[in-house]
């Protein structure tokens, strides 16, 4: 990437809400200062010389999220369901959108067995019956939990190319969730990558992955980036381990 396209990119700090961890107080409240970093995000940018011939539809706000780990632990789905019917109830009258960034599930399947289906504990479908509730938009993207076939498998450890491509396959067939994306609102370009996909050469982004995210820049939008891991900053405490953060060192090309 050249240096022109990094200073010109918005680099959104969002509010990585841990919905399983913190409690439901300190959720809105983080949800409200999302809300105003975005608000202000977007007004600067947009007024950003070169920007100003794109066609915004007007000012919205996104709702992100993160770690939501549906799992056995019932609380996390009710917590996940309290937020849902806030936003139904219009608690947050000016989001059209649910950005869910990684971490969906704490693993597809609640057994232990390697490699054995527990379809009765398929944490995925719990995911989906909640959400269908939403009655707005809602975006999700892969972390490193959503690559766990069951109890059974580390998050943390090296991946091999064939179990990626085995679990990119699950969620596409069983949840319609690509690996890695783009989508446009309101006259912004979205793009949800995916920072567990180059796992398999010990790194975040595969080459094809960055491949493909260097052509969705060909279109000159102004873009926002949803990805799971953090990069690395001297900002505020990131609840990662060091060496799974994004780095220029480990990342080159990003």
């Amino acid at each position: 990437m050249t240096n022109k396209f990094q200073d010109s990119i918005l680099k959104l700090q969002t509010i990585e809400l841990s919905v399983g961890n913190i409690c439901q107080k300190k959720v809105m409240k983080s949800i409200i200062k999302f809300f105003l970093l975005l608000l202000a995000s977007l007004f600067l940018f947009a007024n950003c010389s070169g920007l100003k011939n794109h066609n915004f539809s007007g000012d919205f706000q996104a709702i992100v999220i993160s770690d939501t780990h549906i799992s056995n632990d019932e609380s996390k789905d009710k917590r996940l369901a309290q937020l849902i019917e806030k936003i139904n109830a219009n608690e947050f009258p000016s989001a059209q959108l649910l950005l869910i960034t990684g971490d969906l599930v704490s693993s597809i399947y609640g057994n232990e067995e390697p490699n054995v289906p527990d379809e009765s504990n398929n944490r995925m479908k719990k995911l989906q019956a909640l959400l269908g509730e939403l009655k707005i938009p809602y975006y999700l993207i892969l972390g490193n939990h959503d690559y766990k076939f069951n109890r059974s498998v580390d998050s943390d450890r090296y991946f091999s190319l064939e179990e990626i491509l085995q679990m990119e396959h699950i969620w596409k067939r069983d949840a319609g969730i690509e690996p890695y994306y783009a989508f446009e609102h309101q006259g912004w370009k979205f793009i949800c990558l995916n920072s567990m996909r180059g796992r398999y050469v010990n790194r975040h982004f595969d080459e094809q992955q960055l491949d493909w995210f260097e052509a969705q820049l060909n279109d000159d939008k102004p873009t926002i980036l949803l990805f799971h891991h953090p990069l690395k900053t001297d900002h505020f405490k990131i609840w990662c381990k060091p060496e799974h953060l994004i780095t220029r060192v480990k990342e080159p090309r990003f």
